[in-house]
């Protein structure tokens, strides 16, 4: 019967998270206009647009060396499953932190930024997809985050959580892709 309750408890949180990234995209659906370029001369770049956007949620924020580059963190709540935050291309991980606060108040959260990305170091190790999920891994594991993980990705941040899954998929519980390749 415990088993069950945690499988209905992760299944809840999942069903949740979806929810709410079913509405972060709509709202960021809102802007209708067909000129790509209106968006950047408005906002600036990913990473400018993140940076303005900060949250009161405690949380302990480490820079993690993974092995040829250090990889900057935040971990939020506590509990099991740890939610992981995956960004798209080029965003920071403050892209999420208008969802960190919901998610914090219920079990554990990791955001990060890929290497190369916002605060962490590029090093001299490639920055492909499968060098992204070898970083996470070690991220976590440096971390000693609770298993299992339910790992979210937008975007290109999807990619890399497909490959995370393959590869280590003793270790999850559950992806979410948000506007990202599901095939």
């Amino acid at each position: 019967m415990r088993h069950f309750l945690s499988h209905l408890s992760n299944f809840l949180i999942i069903a949740a998270l979806a929810s709410i990234f079913i509405l972060i995209s709509a709202m960021a659906n809102q802007n209708t206009s067909t000129d790509p370029n209106e968006s950047l001369e408005k906002n600036g770049s990913p990473q400018e647009e993140f940076q303005n956007q900060d949250i009161t949620t405690p949380k302990t924020e480490k820079t993690i060396d993974v092995g040829g580059r250090n990889l900057h963190s935040c971990v939020y709540g506590k509990g099991s499953p740890t939610v992981v935050l995956v960004s798209g291309f080029g965003a920071p991980q403050a892209y999420w932190n208008p969802v960190v606060p919901e998610l914090a108040a219920q079990t554990t959260v990791l955001t990060y930024d890929r290497a190369g990305i916002g605060k962490s170091e590029i090093g001299e190790l490639p920055t492909h997809g499968k060098q992204a999920a070898t970083d996470l891994h070690t991220l976590l594991k440096k971390l000693n985050l609770p298993k299992p993980y339910i790992v979210i990705g937008h975007s290109y941040g999807g990619s890399v959580v497909r490959l995370f899954a393959s590869m280590y998929s003793d270790d999850i519980d559950g992806i979410i892709l948000e506007d990202s390749q599901h095939a």
